[in-house]
């Protein structure tokens, strides 16, 4: 990294690749954050027993991306 400083004027200059790993450096933590968050809320962990739970025990529906609107509004019908 530079500083320079001409008059009033301060101007730093990162190298690029330092740009991308802060970039990174941030994605990695803001990723760390959203699973603690997770961890801790204790309807979310809830939930994530619960579909495991159903998972095993075959209470899922199979379909393709583009068939989701007929799989919901039959699942509404349930």
């Amino acid at each position: 990294m530079v500083l320079q400083e001409s008059g009033r004027e301060r101007e730093i200059r990162i190298p690029r690749k330092t740009i991308y790993e802060m970039i990174k450096v941030f994605q990695k933590m803001e990723s760390v954050m959203s699973t603690i968050e997770i961890l801790v809320d204790k309807e979310s962990m809830k939930a994530i027993r619960q579909s495991k739970e159903d998972l095993l025990k075959g209470r899922y529906i199979e379909g393709k991306p583009e068939n989701l609107d007929k799989i919901l509004a039959r699942e509404d019908e349930l």
